[in-house]
């Protein structure tokens, strides 16, 4: 049994492994190719705009996994329930798509405003959003079904359907901005596209395999899909809050060049993270599934083999990342200002890494089974600590009150999430020794 689990383990991490970087590589591509066309101006404008982007796609990664936990649980029950939960998590994905656009269409501007971006950076940040507010159809619909499908056991074409995007995205941000000189609506409109493309491969291989939804709206399914996906919203949204207080906070005590510097540091940070969230990602349809069947054992097991591997990839990557240091400065074309303060920046958030893959199972290790509550308290008390920090270090410490801001909150995050792992199994082997 124990081999079966390990064999399944891996089937399931190695793509999406490779689809989590992949992922995380659609997010940093824009900033790149500006990076090095426009300069800190220009990634500092992405930088500012990111936040609705990533709220948009954590909308749908949010209901995307929240329908996908549910079909897994109710597929390790046997249930027949999971064509019904298929159907509502589609339903809820085209509202939200619809009700956010309609939002963000006259929002976004005072938005970046308010993040902190002015002049040529608030309509360099503008005229990237606006055009990506336009596509949030295929946005939350990249970002919505991945989960779906990988959770019906596709991992390889889920891989498959990612890396597609992928290079369509890399292809049209080298054509539009490099060659074209289309600026920020040309990064935009190559996210749009690759996001598209990806959405449509998978609609495809749904409808191919024939997972038909059973069309019949359920209140009480969409409230609990909505509950369920409030988790991997958070955890995706999440950064992306902690990102709108650092930028607020740097525009106070900075200028611009840190701003950048942050983004590009925040880019490395956030590859990192996808290889960790990959582990999660992979890891969390088999405990939901060990979940549904009541088998404890293999659940934990699961756990184990994910501590275990998220660990090695931790100690890799800080390694990787601290040798190549002077190498990463130039990847983003920031200024001497800027690169000065990238290299101050990359120490304390290698320092973060060991606290971060912690977080990053254990949220998994939650919302796998349910515990919606475990979860939030982690994926919510992070932009809270870090707000705290970002606006009352700097008093006394200037920028590096703000750099500590993420292994500060990071490190405490990580100890609650060791507790509350601790009390489940401790639970279950309670429930075990009743048996």
């Amino acid at each position: 049994m124990e081999d079966l689990v390990k064999k399944r383990f891996k089937e399931n991490v190695i793509p999406a492994l490779f689809v989590s970087v992949v992922l995380g590589t659609f997010a940093i591509i824009d900033g790149l190719f500006i990076g090095n066309k426009i300069g800190d101006i220009g990634l500092a404008a992405i930088n500012f705009a990111w936040p609705i982007t990533a709220f948009i796609q954590s909308v749908g990664f949010g209901v995307g996994l929240g329908g996908a936990i549910l079909i897994s649980i109710s597929l390790g029950k046997q249930d027949g329930s999971e064509k019904k939960y298929l159907f509502n998590t589609y339903l809820l994905l085209i509202i939200s798509s619809v009700i956010m656009m309609l939002i963000f269409l006259f929002t976004s501007k005072p938005l970046l405003a308010f993040f902190g971006a002015s002049g040529a950076t608030l309509d360099l940040g503008y005229e990237y959003i606006e055009n990506i507010i336009y596509f949030t159809i295929f946005q939350v619909l990249a970002q919505g079904l991945a989960p779906i499908i990988r959770n019906f056991g596709y991992n390889k074409y889920t891989m498959f359907s990612m890396c597609f995007g992928f290079v369509v995205n890399l292809i049209l941000d080298w054509l539009f901005i490099m060659v074209w000189d289309m600026s920020l609506f040309g990064a935009a409109l190559a996210t749009n596209l690759a996001q598209a493309s990806t959405a449509l491969l998978i609609i495809g291989m749904l409808c191919r395999k024939k997972h038909w939804p059973d069309i019949k709206f359920s209140f009480r399914q969409m409230k609990e899909i909505l509950i369920t996906g409030l988790s991997p919203f958070g955890n995706m949204m999440a950064p992306n809050i902690v990102l709108i207080l650092i930028n607020k906070s740097i525009s106070i005590y900075s200028n611009d060049a840190a701003v950048a510097a942050y983004t590009a540091i925040a880019y490395v940070a956030f590859i990192v993270c996808r290889l960790f969230n990959g582990v999660a990602d992979g890891a969390q349809p088999l405990m939901s599934y060990y979940y549904g069947s009541n088998d404890k054992k293999s659940k934990n097991a699961v756990l184990n083999y994910s501590i275990i591997l998220s660990f090695a990839l931790m100690v890799v990557s800080t390694a990787a990342v601290i040798i190549f240091k002077n190498q990463l400065q130039y990847v983003f074309g920031l200024s001497d200002e800027g690169k000065e303060i990238f290299k101050q920046l990359l120490y304390y958030f290698a320092f973060s890494f060991v606290f971060m893959q912690i977080m990053q199972i254990a949220k998994a290790y939650f919302y796998s089974q349910k515990k919606d509550l475990y979860a939030s308290v982690i994926v919510y008390l992070e932009p809270l600590i870090v707000g705290l920090v970002v606006f009352t270090f700097p008093m006394f410490m200037g920028l590096d009150g703000i750099w500590v801001s993420t292994p500060i909150s990071q490190g405490i995050l990580a100890v609650i999430s060791i507790v509350f792992i601790a009390i489940l199994i401790k639970n279950d082997n309670k429930e075990e020794e009743v048996l």
